[in-house]
């Protein structure tokens, strides 16, 4: 990597989004979970909304395009739904 400082700050941010991932990924796992076994809140499909809707743009962001498109259909419904 060349000695850009913007470029080396975005590469430690992609870095820290990646590390990141896993976490998130399981966030949406135990609400969608816990939403099967006692039933669904509008706490809980808000807070998945607001973790897709996070990972859809810095997918974008950091360009990780697959993340973008798999996080894109869950966010344009809820957003549909809220009109």
């Amino acid at each position: 990597m060349e000695d850009d400082p913007l470029k080396a700050m975005l590469e430690q941010l992609r870095r820290s989004f990646l590390d990141e991932l896993p976490d998130k990924v399981g966030r949406i796992e135990s609400l969608l979970i816990q939403m099967e076994r006692i039933g669904p809140s509008t706490e809980d499909f808000n807070e998945i909304y607001r973790i897709v809707h996070s990972l859809k743009g810095s997918g974008g962001t950091f360009g990780l395009h697959v993340i973008t498109a798999i996080s894109h259909q869950p966010s344009v419904r809820r957003s549909a739904e809220h009109r």
